[in-house]
């Protein structure tokens, strides 16, 4: 089984990206910064996109892939629950205020915002049916 879900991006998130990479560029034009702010600028607008239109949670077999600017593999068999949550301060593979939370191994979580936040749960539950699903 090789599915790929696409992140949920909120419009707040837009807008906080669009603030940002307008700063950003605003620097490129501060005389101390010549040379600094283009390059500045390209590197953080770059991150900003791929962390937000590069996600990608692709299920391949018995792995879930969080794929940014930097990937992610967890061993579906490991993952313990999934929870609905909405914590401002976890971001982990996110772009979005609505997120789930999976914990998994002994102690470790990480955070998704799945488009399709309910055939995301599903595809998971094919592979691991004991999954606690917890919704909030």
């Amino acid at each position: 089984m090789d599915k790929i879900f696409l992140p949920r991006v909120d419009r707040a998130y837009k807008i906080f990206m669009a603030i940002v990479v307008a700063l950003m560029v605003a620097t490129c034009f501060l005389p101390h910064l010549h040379v600094v702010g283009p390059i500045m600028t390209i590197v953080v607008v770059w991150l900003l996109y791929e962390s937000t239109y590069g996600l990608r949670y692709r299920i391949v077999g018995v792995r879930l892939i969080i794929k940014s600017f930097m990937s992610m593999s967890i061993d579906i068999g490991s993952i313990k629950s999934i929870r609905s949550c909405n914590n401002v301060l976890s971001s982990g593979g996110a772009a979005s205020l609505q997120r789930l939370e999976i914990a998994y191994g002994k102690y470790k979580r990480t955070y998704v915002s799945p488009e399709d936040e309910q055939g995301f749960i599903e595809a998971l539950l094919k592979v691991n049916p004991s999954i606690k699903v917890r919704k909030y």
